[in-house]
């Protein structure tokens, strides 16, 4: 029998608190998975980093934005992946506003295909992955964006 385990994301719902609007990102075409869809930044949880850790390095990697996370968000499971050796995907969504950005390239291999920021109420427009179609549901029922901050 095959040993199956369990994948961890991170990901941040990145504020620009100066405009109040939500950076998204397109993944690559060649991805095997999602290709072509919109999310929010992120990537795989690396033993030993915490996750806090592995979504701020992951931010900084793809887009080059240095964040401040302020707290968390939600999760999404994905039970049925579609990597064989998965027995399930767990995201886990971070909140984080902007603090600046860096010119330094760190070589990441895995920059998105475009980057975006929009206000809250247009992320539906895009075609999003089904884990950031969730968490745009909930961003959407938000009154103030300001408010996202303060989870």
């Amino acid at each position: 029998m095959q040993n199956r385990k369990t994948l961890t994301v991170v990901r941040a719902v990145i504020v620009n608190p100066r405009t109040a609007k939500i950076l998204v990102s397109q993944n690559p075409d060649h991805k095997k998975h999602d290709a072509g869809l919109w999310g929010f930044p992120g990537g795989k949880l690396e033993p030993p980093e915490t996750e806090t850790e592995a979504v701020a390095l992951e931010i900084l990697g793809e887009t080059g934005t240095i964040i401040q996370l302020t707290g968390f968000l939600m999760p999404t499971i994905n039970n049925k992946p579609a990597q064989q050796n998965l027995s399930a995907i767990i995201t886990l969504y971070m909140v984080g506003k902007k603090i600046t950005d860096s010119t330094a390239d760190d070589g990441h291999d895995d920059k998105p295909q475009n980057l975006l920021w929009l206000p809250p109420q247009e992320l539906s427009q895009l075609p999003l992955t089904a884990s950031a179609r969730q968490v745009a549901s909930q961003i959407t029922k938000l009154k103030n964006i300001a408010d996202l901050l303060k989870l």
